[in-house]
């Protein structure tokens, strides 16, 4: 996958080999050299292209499904995106269940790729009975498949195969720590397994938020950080291979993913902004001479419309440029 140099057949030639890149202007000195994979080089700019194409590639090796196929999901938006795209481009019908209250970004895109979406209050529809509900339509419906990231082992063994391949690859097998939030804990789980198989002492360090400790056993609770930290502890998330959890507030979160654009000119979503901020403690933890590596799950630009930018700051930028607009002309 992600042969970027040569001619590509599908859509799927094109998912992983995401580059790895330093991030030099939010770190110190005496800090490790962090690094940031950075998975919005995937050709639906998320790293959850992995986790679909790999959740749709086991399903037809077993049978279960074939080309014009129905897929279901209850998704926040990221893997749901994976699904539509994939599933256009192989010919599926995608289904995706979202809660109304996520930025409009998400439906475009998905309706964009051809899905039905379905959208719900998450204050009226239980999840938990939605999920039994899209089993059973699963069961009576011929040529069809609830994806079920969560619970899907699919899910982390994508992320074994390319995601931790590709950090072994693009790292020589020299790195100390590797950070990352969770989601539906594919990414992490997948990764995290096989980097201990192959790097004695490495860490592996979840970054959640502060108010929904769920990872560590605590009640979910509200939070802005979209696509991590979900009401209940996924059940593909392996937490034995954890050394770490560290917690970060919303703010945090959405400040560092600013600050990644603004000082290092890469534009990355709050939850990569939180996996950095993990990365950036983790590096000052461990000093000079090692090495951290974070994953930045997705781009900016799904939103940029629900405050990535501080939107009073350049409404004063605005005014303060019309002026210096007026000043030029008369010149």
């Amino acid at each position: 996958m992600g042969n970027w140099n040569e001619l590509n057949e599908s859509l799927i030639d094109l998912i992983g080999k995401t580059p790895v890149v330093r991030i030099r202007h939010l770190t110190g000195e005496d800090d490790a050299a962090l690094y940031v994979k950075l998975e919005s080089f995937n050709p639906n700019s998320n790293s959850k292209d992995r986790t679909a194409y790999g959740i749709i590639r086991e399903a037809e090796r077993c049978g279960q499904l074939k080309p014009g196929g129905t897929i279901f999901e209850i998704t926040s938006g990221n893997t749901g995106i994976g699904l539509a795209a994939i599933g256009a481009a192989l010919g599926y019908k995608v289904v995706i269940y979202m809660g109304s209250h996520y930025n409009k970004e998400r439906f475009d895109l998905l309706r964009a790729f051809g899905a039905k979406v379905v959208p719900f209050d998450k204050d009226e529809v239980d999840v938990d009975q939605l999920k039994e509900k899209l089993i059973k339509l699963q069961q009576i419906t011929p040529n069809s498949l609830f994806s079920n990231q969560a619970a899907n082992p699919a899910n982390p063994s994508i992320h074994r195969e390319t995601t931790a391949k590709e950090i072994l690859e693009q790292t020589g097998g020299k790195l100390d720590a590797f950070v990352a939030t969770s989601g539906t804990g594919g990414t992490i789980t997948g990764v995290g397994e096989r980097l201990k198989e192959a790097i004695p002492g490495v860490t592996i360090h979840l970054v959640e938020p502060e108010n929904s400790r769920v990872v560590e056993g605590g009640e979910h609770g509200d939070h802005r950080i979209y696509g991590i930290s979900p009401p209940k502890r996924p059940e593909v998330l392996n937490t034995e291979i954890l050394d770490g959890i560290i917690h970060i507030s919303d703010e945090d979160a959405w400040q560092t993913a600013r600050d990644m654009a603004q000082k290092e000119g890469l534009l990355v979503g709050p939850s990569s902004g939180a996996a950095v901020w993990g990365a950036i403690k983790v590096a000052r933890e461990l000093g000079k001479g090692k090495t951290v590596l974070a994953l930045a799950p997705d781009t900016g630009e799904r939103y940029l419309s629900i405050g990535l930018y501080d939107e009073a700051h350049y409404q004063d930028d605005e005014s303060l440029a019309a002026a210096e607009l007026s000043n030029l002309l008369l010149l």
